[in-house]
């Protein structure tokens, strides 16, 4: 599963789109969910973030002096990432690699998949593949955190605009779900990037999941669904019952925790 896609490419521009997020708070969740879930009394001595994009959750990591290493499949992400690291004066490691064929030969004890790029795994094989590395990867009470804006694959037509800005940069962002296809997204980025004007039209396929759909292969892997969290933009906590037994097409959002 190589990345190609030209948002991903276009790795400065993708990343000021999504500036909005705030990692500090986000990864306050994470290393409290790892606490909550994994049993241990002090935050993660390492972690490990996947498809990572310019790393942003790794950097925030390490500052708190986590062992954190980021892997993307875009070289473009991977060097912006490095020059984020060394302008951040961090010690992470980035790596070019895919998400569900890798193999750093360490393990972490929190590994993190965010911004539903779970959703660029496009059938069952590598989703089986993808969950077998994690677990390859994971320390023995280590917990692996996914984030999806929608698991199911019925989900309808959709179209998300908005505006980021920072230090005189700026991009305005269209964001959808094809109306001919839910098996594909598309992007139109247009901004400036250091006086330099950057456009971006892109169409890409993604591929939603139901929750029975991730809990099958993650057991397979010797991993279990712990727990469903809200959105990190809001405080809804959701019932992990519900969640497992879900027959529904009803989209669901929010943060999957899993653990051996």
């Amino acid at each position: 599963m190589t990345t190609t896609n030209q948002i991903y490419a276009t790795s400065a521009l993708y990343d000021l789109a999504f500036s909005y997020r705030n990692y500090v708070a986000e990864v306050d969740d994470l290393t409290r969910w790892y606490l909550q879930l994994s049993g241990e009394q002090q935050a993660p001595a390492s972690a490990l973030e996947l498809a990572c994009g310019p790393a942003r959750h790794a950097i925030e990591l390490a500052s708190r002096d986590i062992r954190a290493c980021g892997l993307d499949s875009a070289a473009e992400m991977c060097e912006l990432a490095r020059s984020l690291v060394r302008e951040a004066g961090r010690d992470v490691r980035i790596h070019h690699g895919d998400m569900t064929a890798f193999e750093l030969h360490e393990r972490f004890d929190l590994i993190v998949l965010m911004l539903t790029s779970i959703n660029h795994v496009l059938d069952e094989d590598a989703l089986g593949r993808h969950f077998a590395c994690v677990a390859e990867h994971l320390s023995e009470r280590g917990v692996y955190v996914v984030e999806f804006g929608s698991i199911d694959g019925e989900h309808p037509p959709r179209r998300i605009t908005w505006s980021a800005r920072r230090n005189g940069d700026h991009v305005d962002v269209v964001w959808g779900v094809g109306e001919d296809s839910g098996a594909h997204e598309y992007a139109d980025l247009k901004g400036t990037i250091d006086g330099r004007q950057l456009e971006v039209h892109d169409r890409f396929p993604m591929r939603g999941w139901r929750s029975a759909e991730l809990v099958a292969p993650a057991s397979a892997a010797g991993l279990s669904l712990r727990g469903c969290y809200g959105n990190f933009t809001d405080d809804h906590v959701a019932e992990i019952d519900r969640v497992v037994g879900l027959h529904s097409n009803t989209e669901l959002h929010g943060c999957f925790v899993f653990a051996r």
